[in-house]
């Protein structure tokens, strides 16, 4: 499968980044974006928000997720590809990484969300695990 994307930042001063990190979290045009539609996390405290995506079900998997701080800063972000697995996995997967990264780095305070009502509810023990 081929995806065209943009390979340089025509947004920003310096035009020679081609990073998609660069091009969804870090450039300027990115921060604006995030700094309208973002709900930030409370004061003094953290948020990460994760997808867990899959091709097909179960399929070629992925994981994402990013930590910003009460500002909206960008702390940290990641993006992998995963074994081939469900999308339940996938979803259940990213969380579990981002809380690995947050207590490694010892990173307290955080608010997880997640676009997966499944995992939330387990989550919380309101549905039960399959």
């Amino acid at each position: 499968m081929r995806i065209n994307i943009v390979s340089r930042c025509w947004c920003c001063d310096d035009k020679n980044e081609e990073t998609i990190e660069h091009l969804f979290l870090t450039s300027s045009i990115a921060k604006r974006l995030w700094r309208q539609f973002a709900i930030f996390a409370e004061r003094g405290k953290y948020k990460c928000n994760t997808d867990g995506v899959c091709l097909g079900n179960p399929g070629i998997s992925a994981i994402t997720f990013c930590i910003r701080n009460e500002e909206g800063n960008l702390v940290f972000a990641k993006a992998k590809g995963i074994r081939e697995t469900t999308n339940m996995e996938a979803e259940i997967t990213t969380i579990a990484e981002a809380l690995t990264y947050c207590q490694a780095q010892n990173i307290k305070g955080v608010t997880i969300e997640t676009d997966s009502l499944i995992s939330q509810k387990m989550i919380q023990d309101q549905w039960k695990i399959p």
